[in-house]
């Protein structure tokens, strides 16, 4: 069990156990409090641990006090039928539950405490004398200590009232484990009456504690109440002892502190069971109390705890003693026969355990690592000057880090996260949270947030160090994908996506800035970050066709690699979206500059101070259409959207198109545009972007409806011609003619028939640059000339034919 129960006075310690659920009753608290443990346990009183008491003896943890307690609370009270109550403390020790079993019996009652040394016996008279009340209980003869052997219980002499035949134990505690259930202990129980016993399993090893309840008819019931992991104590602070500590991968059926705590589950038939167990009996062997196993060792169950932890862990493994790895996929025997040539390093890159995010921090953090395969074998130390070097290849952390010759500190950002980024782990989220202590930072866990928890890793690190390697990372884009085709025209902003886009560079390490003039720190804001980076323009002759080479510039990070021809520093390409605003654009690469940039270099850039956002965009103009009916330029109708493709930019509701980026979108939409009042007038309209002077500007390519026509087809044959340039598509007030025919109808009086006038209306769609609250947009105007007397088309019908020709 696991309770954060230690104090600095006895009240505290009494407290704590109280607070967290382990003491229930105020009749066991007010106990508690009246017994000083300081009398029975000097050396750490108030520590919620057993503790060595001599004669190979211990006192257990205050909190296995408590649950006994609380467990035989209702056969040690007196009550009308049991208005003396008798226990029997077998192993008594220090005498401590011993005392605060008496203080709950009653006046009448008797406790008996048996020890089968004489040593521990005077011990538990000693203690119990140091107080006032423990004196009274002994001169009283309420309280007794009693040599004996404990498997056979004790019978104690009849007091006064009392006959042999009543002289049973309504309660026996029993402190040490029992090899079994002695027959003796269970006849001296009264009917009821109820024994608190550890009981060892089968295999010798483990230890389960039961209730034996003996019932009024006299049949006997047993209750499995905790184990058989032994007791869970959580030491706070730097004063925990000395503790391994299991580093694993987690497989099916794992055994988990809820499972341990649940008393109708029998955990031996877990698939976990047998590697916590190796676990502990390799511990043991080696002479430690304690190892912290993840899976049964964190309330999961608690959203407050398990932050804790994973905030810790790091600590955690680098506090212990020795860190046990157990590769539940190694047959270690297979490398030690006779004539087997096959070396190790390619049976530890086929583990799972070196693929898992966890599992890097449980490497680096403690200083002793030994491996074991799938049934405990040593395989090595990462100390070993055979395995150490194998291990350095398989995970690509030089020895020196492992060894820890050097600090972790003095790897740069980027090697740290290089090897990360080939491990995974089951939620998204801990590709970062499993980071937090290799980079020395703590982050609140909001799990469901998915890669955000990355980027805020970042931000974290970014708090902390000034390191440009974090900005050496590229994008592992496939060579078939449309963001490899368009990788010079994607947004991005300064932080990676996930660990994975580090496997470029191994060992980076940082710089000192160079031509410091006008440098500032790097400032995180909840809209991205703003930092002061050498910047130098790329070349024309660098750029691409589409005009950006003049918006584009190099970052030249202050980080550097060693190359053939000394030191290299990364640089990555930044596009200027608006003012100081930035995106780093061409993620798939990142090139290095030969030689590093000094004082000595031609003054080409300078540090300039620049705004790069979590997701930038492209700063376009909105689009808006004239409402249908609107008069514009005097009498003139604004004409309808009637179609549009493809449907997604337009938006009939806001009469708005939706941007998106112009350089994969250099044709947005096409429009069909019609007369409100005659719907056989039509134009199409196509409507995309080209970059003119740093800036975005809409085009717009305007033509006649053809009525067998989609709006589609106009669009697709634009967007092919698009490809070709844009020099083509410059429009913004152009001024359509559109071909209107009459209705051909039957002349009554010649028996013929007379064909309607054609017409020809004259449509006029421009680009109307607009300012809404300071920003910048543009309306796109599509209207005619009134046109009250066209022929065969009054909503009244056909005019008088003397208006035809």
């Amino acid at each position: 069990m696991a309770w954060r129960s230690s104090g600095a006075t006895n009240k505290d310690l009494v407290e704590n156990m109280w607070r967290h659920g382990l003491i229930k009753d105020q009749r066991v608290k007010d106990a508690f409090l009246k017994v000083d443990r300081a009398h029975y346990a000097p050396a750490a009183p108030y520590e919620d641990s057993p503790q060595s008491i001599g004669h190979k003896a211990t006192i257990s943890a205050p909190h296995m006090h408590a649950s006994a307690t609380e467990s035989l609370l209702p056969h040690i009270l007196p009550s009308e039928t049991r208005p003396a109550p008798r226990v029997l403390d077998v192993g008594s020790g220090s005498g401590y539950l011993t005392h605060l079993l008496a203080e709950l019996v009653g006046d009448r009652g008797l406790v008996v405490g048996l020890e089968h040394i004489q040593a521990l016996k005077d011990m538990g008279e000693t203690n119990m004398a140091k107080s006032a009340e423990g004196r009274a209980l002994l001169d009283s003869g309420k309280v007794k200590f009693r040599v004996g052997d404990g498997r056979k219980g004790w019978v104690e002499a009849p007091r006064g009232g009392e006959t042999r035949d009543s002289t049973g134990w309504d309660a026996i505690h029993v402190g040490a484990a029992a090899v079994e259930l002695h027959q003796e202990l269970v006849d001296q129980l009264r009917a009821p009456g109820r024994m608190f016993i550890p009981v060892e399993d089968d295999n010798g090893y483990d230890q389960y504690v039961w209730a034996i309840d003996k019932k009024e008819d006299g049949s006997v019931v047993k209750e499995k109440l905790f184990g058989p992991l032994g007791n869970f104590v959580i030491y706070e602070g730097d004063n925990a002892p000395d503790f391994a500590i299991l580093s694993h991968t987690w497989e099916a059926e794992e055994v988990t502190l809820q499972d341990v705590h649940d008393a109708q589950k029998d955990i031996t038939l877990m698939a976990g069971y047998p590697k916590i167990t190796g676990a502990c009996r390799l511990a043991q062997s080696q002479g430690y109390d304690y190892i912290w196993i993840d899976t049964c060792c964190i309330d999961k169950t608690s959203s407050a705890e398990l932050s804790e932890a994973i905030n810790s862990m790091f600590n955690w493994y680098e506090q212990a003693s020795i860190c046990y790895v157990y590769l539940s996929d190694l047959d270690y025997s297979i490398y030690q026969q006779p004539g087997m040539t096959a070396p190790l390093e390619l049976a530890l890159r086929e583990c799972r355990w070196f693929t898992r995010g966890w599992t890097l921090q449980e490497l680096i953090a403690p200083d002793n690592v030994d491996f074991y395969d799938k049934s405990w074998h040593l395989v090595g130390s990462k100390l070993d000057e055979s395995l150490g070097p194998a291990l350095a290849n398989v995970t690509g952390i030089s020895l020196d880090i492992l060894n820890k010759t050097v600090p972790l500190e003095s790897s740069s950002v980027a090697e740290r996260m290089h090897w990360a980024s080939s491990r995974v782990t089951t939620r998204k989220e801990d590709l970062a949270y499993s980071l937090m202590g290799i980079f020395g930072v703590n982050m609140p866990l909001l799990y469901g947030e998915g890669m955000k928890a990355f980027a805020r890793l970042q931000e974290a690190i970014l708090q902390d160090t000034g390191d440009h390697s974090i900005f050496a990372w590229h994008s592992n884009y496939e060579t078939s994908t449309q963001e490899a085709a368009f990788d010079q025209h994607i947004l991005s902003g300064l932080l990676a996506p996930s660990p994975v886009e580090f496997s470029q560079f191994q060992y980076l390490r940082p710089l000192p800035a160079f031509g410091t003039t006008g440098q500032q720190p790097i400032q995180l804001t909840n809209q991205g970050i703003r930092i002061s980076m050498y910047l130098e323009p790329v070349d024309d002759d660098q750029g691409g066709d589409d005009g950006s080479a003049a918006d584009d510039f190099y970052a030249v990070l202050d980080c550097a690699i060693q190359g053939e021809n000394g030191d290299q520093c990364p640089r990555i390409m930044l596009r200027k979206l608006s003012g100081n605003q930035y995106a780093r654009v061409r993620t798939g690469s990142v090139c290095t500059v030969i030689p590093a940039p000094d004082s000595t270099r031609p003054g080409r850039g300078s540090y300039k101070t620049v705004f790069v956002k979590r997701s930038p965009a492209y700063v376009l103009p909105d689009i808006s259409v004239l409402k249908a009916g609107w008069k514009a330029g005097g009498a003139r109708e604004a004409y309808r959207v009637v179609d549009s493709y493809p449907t997604g930019p337009w938006v009939p509701s806001l009469g708005i198109l939706r941007t998106g980026n112009p350089y994969f979108e250099p044709v947005l939409a096409g429009l069909r545009f019609e007369s409100p009042t005659n719907a056989r007038i039509q134009v199409d309209v196509v409507v995309g972007w080209r970059r003119v002077d740093g800036e975005w500007k809409v085009w717009c390519h305007a033509c006649e409806a053809q009525a067998d026509l989609e709006v589609d087809v106009l669009w697709g044959d634009t967007q092919f011609a698009v490809s070709g340039g844009l020099d083509q598509f410059v429009e913004t007030d152009v001024e359509v003619k559109v071909q209107v025919e009459g209705d051909v109808a039957r002349n009554w009086r010649s028996r013929g028939f007379a064909q309607v006038k054609r017409h020809e209306v004259p449509v006029r769609v421009r680009l109307v640059e607009v300012d809404r609250l300071g920003r910048k947009g543009v309306r796109i105007e599509c209207c005619a000339p009134l046109q009250p007397h066209i022929p065969g088309y009054q909503k009244t019908g056909l005019l008088p034919w003397d208006e035809y020709d």
